[in-house]
């Protein structure tokens, strides 16, 4: 649902949060605020087991911030977008997280529900590469596949990993690797 809204900034977005005061979920995309309806709960299981995961690989390693649906990146003057699941290097933030994160994260994670459609899919994709995430999961759970995107010089690679196969944290989590069957069981 679309709130109907002059466009608005980065900080009145905030501001506008300010004000609420029931706890909804809102982006701001290209200036207009968005609320998120609900994750189903499959979704959001799903998203919270491979955030725990990853959690745990990212704090044995001590190698950033793993954020759940609730942190907010500012992907560009007028969007603020917030992933499913979302990883940040320590070398970016050496002295502790901000609240607010201009950028996008290195990791961004979506779980697809089937409302969504491919061309908010593919939107979503091109804004965090746009906005520097090295790195981008769109998790299908229904049909049990994840779709990678990696930024290059001439767009971004697409990798379809199936649910025999494994996520790899290549360079942005140098070492992680998890076998999809174990996330979609």
């Amino acid at each position: 649902m679309v709130l109907q809204h002059p466009k608005l900034t980065v900080e009145d977005f905030y501001a506008f949060l300010d004000e609420q005061e029931v706890d909804r979920r809102y982006e701001l995309i290209e200036g207009e605020i968005v609320e998120m309806p609900p994750s189903s709960n499959p979704n959001s299981r799903l998203a919270l087991r491979l955030g725990s995961r990853l959690n745990v690989f990212v704090e044995d390693n001590d190698l950033g911030y793993v954020m759940g649906a609730d942190g907010g990146y500012t992907l560009s003057p007028g969007t603020v977008r917030i992933p499913d699941c979302s990883f940040v290097s320590k070398d970016r933030f050496p002295d502790g997280l901000p609240d607010r994160i201009e950028g996008g994260p290195d990791l961004a994670v979506e779980v697809i529900s089937p409302s969504e459609t491919a061309t908010a899919i593919m939107k979503k994709v091109r804004m965090y590469l746009d906005a520097g995430t090295h790195l981008v999961w769109v998790i299908y759970p229904e049909d049990q596949v994840v779709d990678v995107y990696q930024p290059t010089e001439q767009g971004y690679l697409l990798q379809t990993v199936v649910a025999s196969g494994s996520l790899q944290g290549g360079d942005v989590l140098p070492g992680f690797s998890l076998a999809l069957k174990s996330l979609f069981d």
